[in-house]
């Protein structure tokens, strides 16, 4: 619900800024798996897709981007932009924030990416679970656990 109410606020600032002509709603009628959720018609007559994260937390400084959302941002540099929607509580405006060209934006460091691990129930998985030899471990993801004793810097 969340989601799809950050892309109706989307749409809304976008046909307010383009033209409700040059605005395209993807996902309007349903999620479509595409990598992005609007396509704008630009002043210069190019597409530009714009794919919208949104929350209800204005403290939330985060927000996830698929592989593949990630891989269609590279092939199209300046024409993808991410949409930061973050929906008002009963004490704050919503505000919108606009990511043009995330991966440059990545390049420059200006924003960073983060790897999010699967344990604490992300995809259903413990620790133990991903152990060397564990029987639930996804191809590629190994954990060992070693014991150390480090020594006392109180001393």
């Amino acid at each position: 619900m969340t989601g799809r109410a950050g892309e109706e606020v989307a749409f809304q600032y976008l046909v307010k800024k383009h033209g409700v002509k040059n605005v395209k709603w993807v996902n309007e009628d349903g999620e479509t798996g595409a990598a992005f959720d609007m396509i704008v018609k630009t002043e210069s007559g190019q597409q530009e897709f714009v794919e919208v994260k949104t929350t209800r937390s204005q403290d939330k400084d985060w927000f996830e981007i698929s592989a593949r959302e990630w891989e269609f941002a590279q092939v199209h540099g300046d024409l993808y932009t991410l949409l930061r929607v973050i929906l008002p509580n009963s004490e704050k405006r919503l505000q919108i924030i606009r990511f043009s060209n995330p991966v440059k934006l990545c390049r420059e460091r200006i924003i960073q990416l983060a790897v999010i691990l699967p344990f604490s129930g992300t995809l259903g998985m413990s620790v133990s679970d991903l152990q060397i030899g564990g029987t639930g471990s996804p191809q590629g993801i190994q954990v060992s656990t070693y014991k150390v004793t480090l020594p006392d810097n109180d001393k």
